[in-house]
C-alpha cells in the first residue's frame, strides 16, 4: 500500500554552454563546439536517489541512455569519499540502503548488449548469450544477481541468480533472496511489488515460483525455502510470510515462519491459487487471495483469508470470507484478483475490488474450440479501442475497424491508450465483520474513491458530466462526494471542481484541504461539510504562477502533506514551506529564504523510507529520526557556509522539463547535482516543534542546489 518508491527529487541543470546555445548559424562564434549525436548517447541522468537514515549517506543510480548503470555511494561529510558499482543494464539499479544505515543492498543486472548486435553480442553460429533470456540450449541465459555491502568496511558479497531481496527489519538481522522460476520460464524482472505497502517484498503477482534464501547477516547461514510465489516480513521482521506455488497446485498454500524461533508453519493450504499477500499496517495480520478454478464458467473465483490475532508463536485466528455464502454479495460479480485486499488498521473491514463475472457458457459460439477463433468478448464499461476486436492473424490481411461515436464520453485514441487500465478496473468494496455487512464503494456513477489513513472516512470523485466538454476545452473537473463508510451514503461537498486541484485528505480523515477558484487553499471538514478559507490572510500567494496552460484560474504550487495530528498543512508558495493551521491561526514560513535567495524548497523529506524499489525502508523510532535530523542540518549548514564550492540558484523551468540532463567526465566545465536536505528553524518553528509529539520526528525540506567543477 505505501508505495515507498521516494524519489528525492534531484534537480538536474544542463551545461550552460548547451543550456544557452545559439541557432546553427550562429554556432561557429561561439565558445565550445556543436554537439555530436555520440555526445548524447555519453549524457547520463540520475534516475534513483536515497539518503541514509543517519545523514551520512547518499546514494544514486547514474545512467547514460544507451549503455549499463553505475550505482554510486556518497559520504556527505566528505564528498572525495566515494564508490562506485556497475549494476549493469534493464532491470539493474534497484537499491535499499538498511534502516540503520549499515547496509547497502542492490541488483546488478547483466550488461546491456550493443544496439547493433541482435540477440545478445557476439556469438557464433547458434548465437551468443542471449541477456533477455531466449537463448539456446547451448548458452543458458544470465540472470541478476544481488550485491550486499557493508557500508563502514566496503566489504561485499555476491549472491548469484537473484531476482529480488529485501531486508527484514529497520536494523535487519535477515535478508530474503528470491531466485528464478526452477522451470526456466522467464520472470519478470520489474521492481517488487510491495509486501506490507513499502517497497521490496513480493515478486510481481502471477510471476513464476522460484526458490526463497533467507540470509543470517550475523552468521552467514542460509535457509532454503522452494517454491515461493510472494513472500512479505511483518513491520518488525519478527515473521515472514509466504505463499506457496507447485505447478500442480498440490501443496499450494499460506505459511509462516517466527523467526525468532526458526519455526515455520501452513496456516492455511488449498488445491487452489494464492495472490496478493499483505500485511496489515502497524499490526501483525495477514490477508490474502485464494482462488480455485471453476470449470464450468471457466473462471477462477477468489475468496480471502485473513489470519490475526498474532501471539509469540503466529496468528491464532484465521477467517474466510467467502462471497457464495453472503446473501448480500453483488449477483453476477467476483472478488477480483487485479486488487490486493487490504485489512483496516481496527482489522474489523475487509477492503477489495469487485468485477463481472464470466457467465457460463450457455449460447451456441460463446466458447472457443481448439480450431475455432478466439472469441470477441465484451469490454469493460467504456473500454473500447482493441479490446473488443480478435486478434490479428498473419494470414489475415484485413484492416480493423474503429467506431467513433459522438456521444462517447473519451475519445477513441484516449480508450486504447487506457485500455489495460479499463481491464483491471474493479469496484472497490468493504466487508464490515462485526455486522457481517457488504458495503459497495465505488459502483458506476462514482468510480474512484479514496480511503482516509485511519479507514474512518472516504470521499469519491464522479467525472462523467465532464469528460465530453473536456475532449475540446482541455479541463477536466470533478464532483466530490463525502463517502460514509459505515453505510456507503454519499453527500456532494464540491461541485465541479478542478481535477488540477488536489484534494489531500488529513491524517485524522477529518479534514481535506482543496484548491479554490479564489486562488486560496480551503479546508472542508468531512464530518459536517464547512469550509475555512485558509490562505487569504496569508502574505504571500500559493498559485502556480509559472503554468502556462489555458486555465480559467492559477492552478496551485504544490501541498507537500499535513502535521501527523491534522493541525496544520504545509504549503508551497513556488518558493517557501510554510506551515498552515487549519484553526486559522497565524501561518508560519518555515524555510525563511527562498524566495529572498531564489531557492526552491520542493519536497518534504520523511526519515526512514529510504528504499528505492528494494527491500525494506521504514520509518526509524524517534531517537533516531532526531539524531539524523541534527546530523543532516549539521551537515548542510557546513556546506552552506562553502560558498566558493556551493552556489544555490533557483531553478527556472516548467513542469515538463525536470528531468534535466547533465554530461558525466566531459572535459567542459560542467554542473553535477548535489542534494542539500537542509532545515531553516525560525524560533516558532522550534516552538511548534516542541508541541508536536515526539514520534512525528523531524521533516527535513529538500533544497536544490548545483556544484560547480572545473577541469
Amino acid at each position: 500500500m505505501r508505495a515507498v518508491r521516494r524519489s528525492l527529487m534531484v534537480a538536474l541543470v544542463a551545461m550552460s554552454a548547451v543550456a544557452e546555445a545559439q541557432p546553427t548559424q550562429q554556432a561557429s562564434s561561439q565558445k565550445g563546439r556543436i554537439i555530436a549525436p555520440a555526445d548524447l548517447k555519453a549524457w547520463n541522468t540520475i534516475r534513483n536517489a536515497a539518503l541514509s537514515n543517519d545523514g551520512k549517506w547518499f546514494a544514486y543510480v547514474i545512467a547514460p541512455a544507451e549503455g549499463d548503470a553505475t550505482l554510486v555511494l556518497e559520504s556527505t561529510a566528505d564528498t572525495s569519499k566515494e564508490t562506485r558499482f556497475p549494476v549493469g543494464g534493464t532491470g539493474g539499479g534497484t537499491f535499499t540502503i538498511s534502516g540503520d544505515s549499515k547496509w547497502l543492498g542492490f541488483i546488478v543486472a547483466p550488461p546491456r548488449p550493443p544496439s547493433d548486435a541482435p540477440n545478445g553480442g557476439r556469438g557464433g553460429r547458434g548465437g551468443g548469450v542471449n541477456t533477455a533470456g531466449n537463448a539456446g540450449a547451448s548458452a543458458p541465459a544470465l540472470r541478476n544477481k544481488f550485491v550486499l555491502v557493508n557500508i563502514a568496511t566496503g566489504e561485499k558479497k555476491e549472491f548469484d541468480r537473484i531476482r529480488t531481496f529485501q531486508f527484514n527489519a529497520e536494523s535487519p538481522t535477515w535478508i530474503a533472496l528470491q531466485g528464478y522460476s526452477a522451470t526456466g520460464a522467464p520472470p519478470t524482472d520489474a521492481p517488487p511489488s510491495s509486501g506490507r505497502g513499502g517497497s521490496g517484498g513480493a515478486p510481481p503477482t502471477g510471476a513464476s515460483s522460484g526458490d526463497l534464501d533467507l540470509y543470517r547477516i550475523s552468521t552467514g547461514e542460509m535457509v532454503n525455502i522452494g517454491n515461493v510465489g510472494e513472500f512479505a516480513f511483518d513491520d518488525d521482521g519478527s515473521f515472514l510470510a509466504w505463499t506457496v506455488e507447485t505447478p500442480d497446485m498440490v501443496g499450494n498454500g499460506v505459511q509462516i515462519r517466527n523467526l525468532k524461533t526458526d519455526v515455520s508453519r501452513s496456516y492455511d493450504s488449498e488445491r487452489g491459487l494464492y495472490r496478493h499477500l499483505v500485511w496489515a499496517d502497524s499490526v501483525d495480520a495477514v490477508a490474502v487471495l485464494r482462488g480455485k478454478i471453476d470449470t464450468v464458467s471457466r473462471d477462477t473465483l477468489f475468496s480471502i483469508v485473513t489470519l490475526t490475532a498474532f501471539d509469540a508463536s503466529g496468528p491464532t485466528k484465521k477467517a474466510i470470507f467467502d462471497p457464495s455464502q453472503h446473501a448480500d454479495f453483488p449477483a453476477g460479480m467476483k472478488i477480483a484478483a487485479t486488487r490486493a485486499p487490504r485489512l483496516a488498521t481496527d482489522l474489523q473491514t475487509v477492503f477489495f475490488g469487485i468485477r463481472e463475472a464470466n457467465k457460463p457458457a450457455g449460447g451456441k459460439g460463446m466458447v472457443a474450440t481448439a480450431n475455432a477463433p478466439s472469441v470477441v468478448q465484451a469490454g469493460a464499461p467504456g473500454a473500447g479501442g482493441t479490446l473488443n476486436m480478435p486478434p490479428p492473424s498473419s494470414a489475415d490481411s484485413n484492416p480493423s475497424l474503429v467506431l467513433w461515436h459522438r456521444k462517447d464520453p473519451r475519445p477513441q485514441p484516449q480508450q486504447i491508450v487506457q485500455e489495460s487500465a479499463d481491464r483491471a478496473f474493479s469496484y472497490l468494496t468493504e466487508y464490515r465483520v462485526d455486522e457481517n455487512k457488504i458495503i459497495r464503494l465505488v459502483t458506476d456513477d462514482l468510480r474512484n474513491v479514496v480511503i482516509s489513513t485511519n479507514d474512518r472516512f472516504a470521499y469519491g470523485m464522479d467525472s462523467r458530466e465532464y469528460e465530453q466538454p473536456a475532449v475540446t476545452t482541455g479541463r477536466i473537473y470533478d464532483d466530490i462526494y463525502t463517502v460514509d463508510l459505515k453505510t456507503g451514503a454519499r453527500r456532494l461537498v464540491l461541485q465541479k471542481q478542478p481535477r488540477s486541484a488536489a484534494v489531500r485528505l488529513s491524517p485524522d480523515g477529518k479534514r481535506a484541504v482543496y484548491w479554490g477558484s479564489d486562488a486560496n487553499w480551503w479546508a472542508l471538514d468531512v464530518i459536517t461539510g464547512d469550509k475555512k478559507n485558509l490562505t487569504s490572510s496569508v502574505a504571500t500567494s500559493f498559485a502556480n504562477g509559472e503554468d502556462d496552460h489555458n486555465n480559467l484560474f492559477p492552478p496551485s504550487a504544490a501541498v507537500l502533506g499535513w502535521a501527523k495530528d491534522g493541525s496544520a498543512v504545509l504549503l508551497s508558495d513556488m518558493w517557501d514551506v510554510w506551515k498552515v493551521p487549519v484553526d486559522g491561526s497565524t501561518a508560519v514560513n518555515l524555510t525563511g529564504d527562498g524566495r529572498k535567495n531564489r531557492v526552491r524548497y520542493r519536497s518534504v523529506y520523511h526519515f526512514g523510507q529510504i528504499s528505492v524499489a528494494g527491500g525494506r525502508g521504514r520509518r526509524a523510532s524517534a531517537p533516531d529520526l532526531d539524531e539524523a535530523g541534527r546530523g543532516l542540518a549539521r551537515r548542510a549548514e557546513q556546506v552552506r557556509r562553502g560558498a566558493d564550492l556551493l552556489r544555490a540558484r533557483a531553478l527556472h523551468r516548467s513542469e515538463g522539463s525536470r528531468r534535466r540532463y547533465v554530461r558525466d567526465n566531459a572535459s567542459d566545465v560542467h554542473r553535477i547535482p548535489k542534494l542539500l536536505a537542509c532545515r531553516r528553524r525560525s524560533q516558532a518553528d522550534q516552538t511548534a516543534d516542541q508541541r508536536e509529539s515526539a514520534d512525528e520526528g523531524p521533516r527535513l525540506v529538500e533544497r536544490y542546489a548545483t556544484h560547480q567543477l572545473h577541469k
